[in-house]
């Protein structure tokens, strides 16, 4: 978790991050050891901090843990509909309008 933290907050230092932006966040390559009680933690991080996204942010994860886990936050965001979770990176540029392999 701290980790994770780490680099959320590491993007929001970054002289170019732009929370209007659209973004993906590809865990297609991860190993996600988040509890419960950890994705709660993180979404409230998120959901405080004035540096969170407010454009709209896909998840991809084809492994079923990090797919649940980030369908809980999807749930819980505050920015409905504009936060979605997919198992191909193909399927989160389309939902984007991104052009393939971006």
């Amino acid at each position: 978790m701290a980790v994770l933290r780490a680099a959320i907050q590491a993007i929001w230092s970054a002289p170019s991050y732009d929370p209007a932006f659209d973004g993906v966040l590809d865990a297609t390559e991860a190993q996600l050891h988040l509890s419960l009680g950890d994705v709660y933690r993180l979404f409230r991080m998120v959901r405080e901090s004035p540096q969170h996204v407010t454009g709209r942010f896909a998840f991809v994860s084809p492994q079923p843990f990090g797919a649940a886990m980030a369908m809980l936050y999807e749930r819980r965001s505050h920015l409905e509909r504009r936060v979605s979770v997919f198992s191909t990176r193909e399927a989160a540029e389309a939902w984007l309008d991104l052009p393939p392999g971006t």
